[in-house]
């Protein structure tokens, strides 16, 4: 690839250094973009976890717990697996603690097959675009 880019540029005038300089650039600001869609789905979940506790005690009754996966599959930029999540809990109450704890499961080396949520940032970006264009 590096001579193609070699290529490119002498056929252009441009500077290899210049062009590589500019795709390193393009990385870390993904890099960047990347971190601020994960904190943005990281409230979104706060939110909705919040809002799916009606009586505000912090922790879900059977309805509040319905309603809360209802909303958390619904979320731009995760996929929510509904099963996983229903091993995780199993019987036991669940807390608005216990539900940052599982989200926090994105950036841990649990195997994929078991996470609860996985970050998709493309359809932050894909529902965005449905906003303006």
């Amino acid at each position: 690839m590096e001579k193609d880019l070699e290529q490119v540029s002498i056929r252009t005038g441009g500077q290899v250094d210049r062009l590589v300089s500019i795709i390193q650039e393009n990385a870390s600001l993904q890099g960047q973009i990347k971190k601020n869609l994960e904190a943005q789905v990281l409230q979104n979940v706060l939110q909705i976890a919040l809002a799916s506790d009606k009586n505000m005690d912090f922790s879900f009754s059977k309805d509040e717990l319905q309603r809360l996966k209802i909303r958390l599959a619904s979320i731009p930029g995760i996929t929510f697996d509904a099963a996983n999540f229903e091993r995780k809990i199993g019987t036991k109450a669940l807390t608005l603690r216990d539900i940052m704890v599982m989200f926090r499961n994105l950036k841990s080396d649990i195997p994929e097959e078991e996470n609860i949520f996985h970050i998709t940032p493309h359809t932050i970006v894909n529902s965005k675009r449905g906003l303006f264009g």
